[in-house]
């Protein structure tokens, strides 16, 4: 509560919306490759695991500069500390991180199409809301790691 009330003070509204604008110019392309490789791979769970574990590598650079920006203690557009990113990294800098995202991706989206599939036959909304939750339940702690690779220095 106090990063929030600080942010908000110090920064205006806008701070709580850092990293939105590479998140969404990149979200559709994102999920939309993620959702034809499911598809491809046979709509399966297993499916589900190997169509996140592929598109890591879309997910990985954006996902690094979201949360590089929505990290630092400035207020830097997002395409100036992707050049930052760049210009002190290179394309590695994009894939810091890259692992811990592969072991999230991999179970949380065999977790989330199997619990989408399994309930099929019940309500949409409950069970888009229980896929997110085995996804992110069960993938929380990797995450955090993966968040913390991503944005040091």
């Amino acid at each position: 509560r106090a990063v929030a009330s600080k942010a908000l003070s110090e920064e205006g509204v806008s701070a709580l919306f850092r990293g939105l604008v590479p998140r969404l110019l990149t979200y559709a392309p994102v999920k939309s490759t993620l959702f034809a490789q499911y598809d491809f791979y046979g709509g399966t769970p297993w499916a589900g695991a190997l169509a996140g574990g592929c598109n890591t590598l879309l997910s990985c650079p954006v996902d690094a500069l979201k949360s590089r920006v929505q990290t630092r203690q400035d207020t830097l557009s997002w395409h100036v500390v992707m050049r930052q990113m760049y210009r002190e990294g290179g394309l590695n800098a994009f894939y810091r991180g890259w692992l811990p995202l592969f072991c999230r991706d991999v179970p949380g989206y065999f977790l989330l199409f199997g619990v989408y599939d399994y309930g099929r036959e019940l309500p949409q909304p409950l069970v888009g809301a229980a896929a997110g939750v085995a996804f992110y339940g069960s993938t929380l702690p990797i995450d955090r790691v993966k968040t913390i690779m991503m944005t040091q220095d």
